[in-house]
């Protein structure tokens, strides 16, 4: 089975073998931007890539949707100023 990850309303969530091990959250989607404001990965399964696969589905689906992103959450703003090269282009400024 392995890793997979599912829409659920604002938010993807990260499945190992049907167990869930994290999520990332979003809300106020507008047609401009939508807020990332929670990124969660069970303590068991940290240092593996988890949290920045959740935050790279939300910039997928933000590209598909024409909208940026505002990182409110410490980590995906970490990532995002980390990365620039990355994510500076999805950005909402």
């Amino acid at each position: 089975m392995g890793l997979s990850i599912k829409k659920v309303e604002q938010s993807f969530q990260l499945f190992l073998d049907n167990e869930f091990i994290g999520e990332v959250t979003f809300t106020s989607e507008t047609n401009e931007f939508l807020i990332i404001d929670h990124t969660y990965v069970d303590d068991r399964f940290n240092g593996k890539g988890y949290a920045r696969m959740l935050v790279d589905e939300v910039v997928k689906y933000a590209k598909e949707k024409g909208i940026k992103i505002i990182p409110l959450c410490p980590y995906a703003k970490r990532l995002f100023q980390k990365h620039p090269e990355t994510y500076q282009t999805m950005e909402y400024k």
